[in-house]
Parts: C-alpha cells; sequence; structure tokens
C-alpha cells in the first residue's frame, strides 16, 4: 500500500471519528440541558435558516419591484401627457366640459 493510500485511508477515518464524535457530543448536550432545549436550539436554526432564504426570495424579487416601479411611473407620464394633449386640443377640451355639465359660458368658445 502505498503512502497516498495510507494517508487517505487515515483521513478517511477521521473524517468518520469526527461525525461519530459530533454526533456523541450532541448527545451528551442533549442529557445535560434537556432534550426540549435542544429542540428549541433546532427550531430556531431552522427559523433562521427560513429567514436567509425569505432574504433571498427578496433579493430575487428586487429587480421585478424595481420594474413595477419603472412601469408605473411610464404609465403616468404617458397619462400626464394625454391630459396636456386633451388640454392643448381646445375643442376636446370643450366637449368634455359639455359632456362633464360644466355651464357654456366658462369654455373657450363664449369668451
Amino acid at each position: 500500500m502505498g503512502p497516498w493510500k495510507a494517508r487517505r485511508r487515515r483521513a478517511a477515518y477521521s473524517r468518520l471519528i469526527a461525525k461519530v464524535s459530533e454526533h456523541d457530543v450532541i448527545w451528551a448536550a442533549e442529557e445535560i440541558v434537556g432534550t426540549a432545549w435542544m429542540a428549541g436550539l433546532v427550531d430556531a436554526e431552522r427559523q433562521a435558516a427560513s429567514r436567509r432564504a425569505s432574504g433571498r426570495v427578496r433579493d430575487r424579487h428586487e429587480g421585478l419591484r424595481r420594474f413595477a416601479e419603472r412601469e408605473r411611473a411610464a404609465w403616468e407620464q404617458a397619462e400626464w401627457m394625454r391630459t396636456l394633449e386633451v388640454l392643448a386640443d381646445r375643442d376636446l377640451l370643450a366637449e368634455a366640459a359639455r359632456t362633464a355639465g360644466v355651464q357654456e359660458g366658462l369654455t373657450h368658445e363664449h369668451r
């Protein structure tokens, strides 16, 4: 057996021992502090992971939110431009005023 094979085997044993000892440490901690406390700790870790995941979702949707804001601003600008066009077209404005029931004396036709 070559030296690299022996090192790989020792590394595998070391990883296995670390996993087993980690498992034993968890069991010992549960015996000391109680399973309810450990369950609370596990639950807190899950909640923290959930918050991190929701943060990533928020980050992904940030671009969508910015797009919606730009579109909303574009629609508002277009609506403003249409309003200005209507105001510039005096005949259309007079017709809109008549439709709305504004007195005839207030339109440009009778000034």
